[in-house]
């Protein structure tokens, strides 16, 4: 959380300043361009595995609801996620986008609630 914190407010501090605002950008302004690059692929593996992740549980769930289709299941939901981002309507998207953002909040405040005595 606090360095999500730091993050923040470098990026606000740089939007003030009218720099670049890219996590890239930002390490190469504080910490030399070599630090910069490393940060820059650095950030790109790490959205790159959390992507794999995201399509890995994707399939397991379609997986998991379609048993025949258990080995296509990852398949199935990258082709069925990428094909809708590619078409879709840009307002389309930002309505999936504010109702997964809904649920995900809905899902946390309810398991916040279940733990609270």
């Amino acid at each position: 959380a606090i360095a999500g914190l730091l993050v923040a407010e470098a990026w606000c501090e740089a939007k003030i300043r009218g720099s670049q605002t890219s996590i890239e950008a930002m390490a190469k302004e504080h910490f030399g361009p070599v630090v910069g690059s490393m940060v820059g692929v650095g950030f790109l593996l790490y959205n790159l595995s959390l992507l794999v992740a995201y399509i890995s549980q994707g399939g397991a769930i379609v997986s998991s609801a379609f048993n025949p289709l258990a080995q296509w299941g990852p398949g199935v939901f990258a082709l069925t996620l990428g094909t809708g981002l590619l078409v879709g309507q840009p307002s389309m998207l930002k309505k999936v986008n504010n109702a997964m953002v809904f649920v995900a909040m809905v899902s946390f405040l309810a398991l916040l609630a279940a733990h609270v005595p």
